[in-house]
């Protein structure tokens, strides 16, 4: 999962990416819950422990809102 998230985030060239991790049956796609890592441009690495699927999703936005508050994407909107 690490080699190819990072693999994606320099393909793609994207400030951050979020990797679900499916491979247990407690989370993933047919789960209420999930488990992700956020593989960040600059190295950084911040896991969101096992939850439920809507507390990832309010972790996430908190996290890319610091992002975006801090101006740390260089793309323009």
């Amino acid at each position: 999962m690490k080699s190819n998230a990072r693999k994606k985030l320099r393909a793609k060239n994207c400030d951050a990416i979020v990797a679900n991790d499916v491979s247990g049956n407690e989370t993933g796609m047919e789960s209420d819950e999930n488990e992700v890592t956020i593989f960040f441009r600059d190295g950084e690495i911040r896991k969101i422990s096992r939850a439920g699927k809507k507390i990832i999703a309010r972790e996430l936005v908190k996290i890319f809102e610091k992002i975006f508050e801090k101006g740390l994407t260089k793309k323009s909107w």
